[in-house]
Formats: C-alpha cells, sequence, structure tokens
C-alpha cells in the first residue's frame, strides 16, 4: 500500500473541514420488503446547495461545463481519499449523495450508511437501481476501486452532453475508472486527484454561476403593471 502523504492530507483537511458533516443521530428503518436498513443523520454546513443530481436535473439539463466538474471530481476524490486512509470505503457515491456548495466551491459526501470496512466486508447494497459497480453487486469485500467508479460515474452525470468537449486524455482515464474489472481500474484516490491535475494543467478560480429553475415552456413573462 502506498504511504500517506501526511502534508497533503493536512493541507485538504484545513481546507476542506468546514464540509465535514457531523453525526448527529444513528436508526433503522424498515422498507415496503420488511428489510431493516441503516439511517445516518448527518449536519451539514449552511449555505446555497445542491446534490449533483439536482444540479444536473433541474439546473443544467444539458450538462455542466467541464471546468466545474473538474474541481467537483478533484474535491471529492480527495474527500474519498480521506475515507480510505481511514480504512473506509464509502460505497454508494452517487450523484444524490454528492452536495455541492457553488459560491464556495466546498462539497459534502453523504450517504455513509453503505461505507465498508476495505477488505473486510461488503458494501450493502443501498439500491440496486443505480449504477452499480459489478463487484458491488457480486458482495465482493470493499475496495478502493469501487469509489473510484462511483465518482468518475458522477463527472460524466455532471457533464452530460458537455462531455462531448473534453480532452480524450481526460475521456480515456474516466472511462477506466469505470471498466469492468476493479483490478484495472485506478487503485488511489489521491493519485487519481494528482493525475487529472496534471491533464488539465494550469488551472484559475471559475465562479459557479447556477441559473434560475428553467422557464416551462410556452410561459411568457410577467406583464408589467
Amino acid at each position: 500500500e502506498r504511504a500517506a502523504d501526511p502534508v497533503a492530507e493536512r493541507e485538504f483537511f484545513s481546507v476542506q473541514r468546514a464540509y465535514v458533516p457531523v453525526p448527529l443521530a444513528r436508526f433503522t428503518v424498515t422498507d415496503a420488503l420488511r428489510r431493516q436498513r441503516n439511517g445516518l443523520l448527518l449536519g451539514v454546513p449552511a449555505g446555497r446547495c445542491f446534490t449533483v443530481k439536482q444540479l444536473r436535473a433541474e439546473r443544467f439539463p444539458g450538462g455542466v461545463e467541464p471546468k466545474h466538474v473538474w474541481w467537483i471530481l478533484r474535491r471529492l476524490l480527495m474527500t474519498l481519499w480521506l475515507a480510505h486512509l481511514r480504512g473506509r470505503v464509502h460505497g454508494a457515491v452517487t450523484p444524490d449523495h454528492v452536495l455541492v456548495y457553488p459560491a464556495q466551491h466546498g462539497l459534502v459526501l453523504l450517504g455513509w450508511t453503505a461505507s465498508a470496512r476495505i477488505g473486510a466486508e461488503p458494501i450493502p447494497l443501498v439500491d440496486p437501481a443505480c449504477d452499480c459497480p459489478p463487484e458491488v453487486l457480486a458482495k465482493a469485500l470493499a475496495s478502493v476501486p469501487t469509489d473510484l467508479y462511483g465518482a468518475a460515474s458522477v463527472a460524466l452525470y455532471l457533464l452530460g452532453d458537455e462531455g462531448n468537449s473534453v480532452a480524450p486524455p481526460i475521456r480515456r482515464l474516466l472511462a477506466r475508472c469505470r471498466d469492468s474489472k476493479p483490478g484495472r481500474r485506478p487503485q488511489d484516490a489521491e493519485r487519481l486527484h494528482s493525475l487529472l491535475g496534471d491533464l488539465l494543467g494550469k488551472r484559475e478560480f471559475a465562479e459557479f454561476v447556477i441559473p434560475p429553475y428553467p422557464r416551462p415552456a410556452g410561459e411568457g413573462g410577467r406583464k408589467r403593471s
């Protein structure tokens, strides 16, 4: 295993600490099939925020500009890396579990009830309808590549049609993260973060402007009195 870089971990956590969710309560619920599921109530920072699913479905139906997708993906990878350093796989990195704070470029990862100890237990299947990696369906022991599959899937979901403008090396990297075999995917979230940064090159802070809700077709503006 790769030794953690304490400087990189400390620097990222100093920036991201405001966006680490705080566990408030644990509980169990019984679904319609009488299966019990664990629940976790999290406290998150105040501020205007959206899940990735909300951003794409409600505000950016054609996709989000790549320059914004990249900072979301890189923060997501570092958040996952911190969990991996502590021996846990998140297990359910999906669009409805990634909470984005556009103005601050902040990110909170929700859905930790699916987490599992690396190499010690399988990831519990939360929603069979979601885009699950094959190893989760096969109930294999939890491993880092599962989270990287999820992170790449979130990025591709955000990109939508905008993904057509992404440079081929980055498209190939995202595709490799979603390989059907975990052993052929990247194996380290921080290394993937660094590799993506190298491919992107020099970047500048870009304000992430969220458009208003799209007006329904055929609806005109209000008449001024």
